[in-house]
């Protein structure tokens, strides 16, 4: 199983330093060749769950060894992405998302097709594929003008299970993209000011720079937030 293989690598070089060094070299990376041309030619055959996954490890061994796959792998992964992901249950959508973004693909093709499955089961989605198909858009400045409209409606009662990082990732992505909600961040800032002890400088730093240029106009102000100043 070519998916479970790739599942197992990205395991590995997660848990194991010395394996991550190991696996980081372009001789042990060309090793690796094989497998990914049978993945290439196999890849119609994987289904839905396996090919998310197989994208997911894919773009984790790459962040963490510093490995460039092949324009050519991400190329037909992209073509099997824009025909499955329909198939794809939230948590294959958000994962293949990470991926495409961690690796730096924008081909505006698989996007539009990952936006359209989103928005067609986005009430299914938790809090962190919410959160995380959110980063993805707004990494490669791909903007889903219905998928992030149909997320603006997300009942309070949901995102008061966003953690501190969801809400940041949120916040951050709406205002990246450009996409005015003022709906959202009125909702976001009556969960998110109560917690804000809850959230580290990085998350702090993103959800103020969001709420700053998205001319966010009410009576919630982070900039005079006890906490905050």
């Amino acid at each position: 199983d070519l998916s479970f293989c790739w599942n197992q690598i990205a395991k590995i070089v997660a848990r194991d330093g010395l394996e991550r060094k190991t696996f980081s070299t372009k001789e042990n990376q060309a090793q690796l060749e094989p497998l990914l041309d049978d993945t290439i030619s196999l890849i119609r055959d994987f289904g839905p769950r396996n090919l998310a996954g197989t994208c997911h490890k894919l773009a984790k061994i790459g962040k963490l060894c510093r490995w460039s796959l092949r324009s050519g792998m991400w190329i037909v992964l992209e073509s099997e992405i824009s025909h499955s992901c329909k198939r794809f249950n939230p948590m294959g959508t958000a994962n293949v998302a990470w991926a495409l973004a961690t690796a730096k693909r924008s081909s505006s093709a698989a996007w539009s097709e990952l936006g359209a499955a989103a928005l067609h089961n986005i009430n299914e989605f938790n809090s962190q594929e919410i959160a995380n198909t959110l980063w993805a858009f707004a990494t490669v400045g791909h903007s889903s003008p219905q998928l992030f409209d149909k997320i603006t409606n997300i009942p309070l009662s949901h995102l008061h299970k966003f953690n501190s990082q969801e809400i940041a990732n949120t916040v951050w992505a709406y205002a990246t993209v450009g996409h005015s909600s003022p709906q959202l961040f009125d909702k976001i800032a009556e969960i998110a000011l109560p917690r804000i002890h809850e959230f580290g400088s990085q998350a702090i730093a993103n959800t103020v720079w969001a709420y700053a240029v998205s001319n966010y106009s009410s009576n919630v102000d982070f900039g005079t937030h006890p906490d905050l100043v």
